[in-house]
């Protein structure tokens, strides 16, 4: 697997992580994570969670969630559903259909974020600075590593 693999695969456990968080925190027991004070787990590897989390993406995040589905997770794609429902192209629907459904939004929309956080309905936001954070930042270091190592060897 490549680096970059590997840290895509990192950023998937982590919206699975942050999924199960806020399942957990609507039903009032806590963090799976936190009771267990376990590992987190692997990418692809699909566990007992999987029947009590259900998830939702926006269009946006379409290979989010085409990635979840092959790992198990019960996903409804907004990109999917608008195919049969043209009312899924308003936000607020998309919204409302997730808190109707009891669904985890994840998207990479600021209003969509913002208005999921202003009505405390469970939403991964990926926002632009977490992405720079866990990914290109990381990637980009990696490489200037290495081309420093190629330097002084050369």
């Amino acid at each position: 697997m490549s680096s970059g693999s590997a840290v895509a695969g990192d950023v998937i456990d982590d919206i699975i992580r942050k999924c199960l968080d806020l399942k957990e925190q609507m039903r009032g027991v806590g963090s799976p994570a936190a009771r267990s004070g376990g590992p987190k787990p692997a990418s692809g590897v699909v566990g007992a969670h999987l029947d009590n989390i259900g998830v939702m993406t926006d269009e946006n995040v379409d290979g989010i969630g085409i990635s979840l589905e092959r790992m198990g997770y019960s996903v409804k794609r907004v990109r999917s559903m608008r195919e049969s429902d043209p009312t899924m192209a308003d936000d607020f629907n998309v919204i409302k259909y997730a808190k109707e459904n009891d669904l985890v939004l994840i998207t990479r929309d600021r209003e969509i974020g913002r208005a999921c956080e202003n009505n405390n309905i469970p939403c991964v936001w990926i926002k632009e600075d977490t992405i720079l954070r866990l990914m290109i930042v990381p990637e980009l270091e990696r490489m200037s590593r290495e081309r420093e190592d190629a330097d002084a060897l050369g």
